[in-house]
């Protein structure tokens, strides 16, 4: 048995090939992006946490940290001594409104 390519064919077996292998790259593309999209929430999240949110309570607390969604520092108080306190839900503070009086966390919410 003989099998005989045109050079019609012969155009259509490429046109095929290099059709697959362009899908091929769109799906290779695709998941390359999603993984960089995923390996950079992995490296950028934790910079996120390592600053304590704006403020000016950055100016008369320390120990600043979060606990879920509570932010937990050592702020003075008007005696000029330190107080453990909680702001709970920093969150839905409005950004840069965070602010000690008299050894409590408060701010402007949203």
């Amino acid at each position: 048995m003989r099998f005989f390519f045109t050079s019609k064919t012969v155009s259509v077996f490429f046109n095929l090939i290099k059709l697959t292998l362009i899908q091929e790259l769109i799906i290779m593309k695709r998941t390359i992006l999603a993984f960089s999209l995923v390996a950079s929430q992995i490296v950028f999240m934790p910079l996120a946490f390592a600053f304590p949110p704006s403020g000016t309570y950055t100016r008369s607390c320390n120990n600043i940290r979060r606990d879920g969604g509570d932010l937990i520092a050592s702020c003075k108080n008007k005696n000029d001594k330190r107080v453990q306190t909680r702001l709970r839900n920093y969150a839905s503070c409005r950004p840069g409104t965070i602010f000690n009086r008299n050894g409590n966390l408060l701010c402007d919410r949203k």
